[in-house]
Formats: C-alpha cells, sequence, structure tokens
C-alpha cells in the first residue's frame, strides 16, 4: 500500500532533520512530503538537502506562511494526484514519536486520530498550558459540535484516499488549527 506522511514546517530546522532520519531509519513503507511555509531558518534547505540523498523524500517550499490548513491540502492535493492510498499527518516538532506511527498505521480505517488525551501517556515537549489549552479545547469542540472524537485537534492521523477523495477539500477554509476540527467534521 502507498502510504504518505505530510509535515508541514515552519522554522523547523531543530527538528526536521532528525524526524525525517528516525522515520526513514525505522519505518520502511511510508514516503515523506515536507510543506515548508517559508521558514527563515533553513528548514527548506535542510529538507532539500535530504531529498537529494533520498528518493522517499519530497519537498514542497511554499515560499510564504499560509498556514497549517493550506499546507495539508496543498499535500493532499499532491498525495491524491500521486495515488498514495493512505495520508498521514505529522507535526515536524518532534511531539508524535514514530513508534506511534507504526501503531497509527497498523489500523485499517477511513481515518485514524492519534490522540493524546488517553489515560497511558505523557506529552512530550509541550508546556502545562498548552497541554490545558489542548485538553480544553478538544473537550469544548466534542461537546459543542457533538463529534464522537476525544481528541478533534490532533495533528497525528491518517486518512485513506478513498475517504479524502469524498470530501470536498476546497470547501475547507480554515488555516490554522482549527483545520484539524473542520477535517474531522468533513469526514
Amino acid at each position: 500500500m502507498q502510504q504518505l506522511v505530510i509535515i508541514p514546517t515552519y522554522n523547523e530546522v531543530e527538528s526536521i532533520e532528525i524526524l525525517l532520519t528516525r522515520i526513514l531509519k525505522h519505518i520502511r513503507n511510508v514516503d515523506l512530503l515536507v510543506v515548508d511555509g517559508g521558514s527563515s531558518d533553513g528548514t527548506s534547505e535542510a529538507v532539500a538537502r535530504i531529498e537529494k540523498l533520498q528518493p522517499r523524500v519530497n519537498l514542497i517550499s511554499e515560499g510564504v506562511k499560509r498556514g497549517l490548513g493550506k499546507a495539508y491540502l496543498a499535500g493532499f492535493s499532491w498525495g491524491l494526484a500521486r495515488n498514495y492510498q493512505r495520508i498521514i499527518e505529522m507535526d515536524a516538532d518532534l511531539t508524535h514519536r514514530v513508534q506511534d506511527l507504526f501503531k497509527l498505521l497498523e489500523v485499517n480505517s477511513n481515518m485514524v486520530i492519534g490522540s493524546r488525551w488517553i489515560v497511558c501517556c505523557d506529552i512530550e515537549n509541550w508546556s502545562r498550558p498548552r497541554e490545558l489549552l489542548s485538553r480544553f479545547a478538544s473537550k469544548y469542540v466534542q461537546f459543542m459540535l457533538r463529534l464522537n472524537v476525544s481528541d478533534a485537534t490532533s495533528g497525528f492521523r491518517t486518512f485513506s484516499s478513498e475517504l479524502l477523495r469524498r470530501i470536498d477539500l476546497n470547501s475547507i477554509r480554515s488555516e490554522g488549527y482549527t483545520f484539524q476540527i473542520e477535517m474531522v467534521r468533513a469526514a
């Protein structure tokens, strides 16, 4: 099965090489697409160097910061045009563990969300205020939109290409983190 991991970046030079190296080393059955939103710290250049050496790594350099939602939509279009059967969202800041990517890939479903709010786990690299805000937002969205999803704001998820083709991606308007909520609702 052709699988694509989309990683949006904006000034992630300190983490992107680590993340790409870990995925390339431990997960053989995925290709990687970094969508860079005009980073000024050399992120795009670092990815371009890896892209030249690794055929599984691809880069879209947008030149300007258009937002998380636009980055993912560009990645979805790129992946669907190349007939990937599964498309995965993953953050560049090392908050998602590569070993958990295995778990997401094991589940064969139209959409799988890697929840941060399961009992067994802690979130790495997050401040307490960021965690509390995210927990509150997830509960609020779950209640207000009546979504049966424990973590609608998670940026660690998979979509089948079949599901993405059924969603009118041109109707998705969110550019920031609300993009994740809008995609859950659309799905």
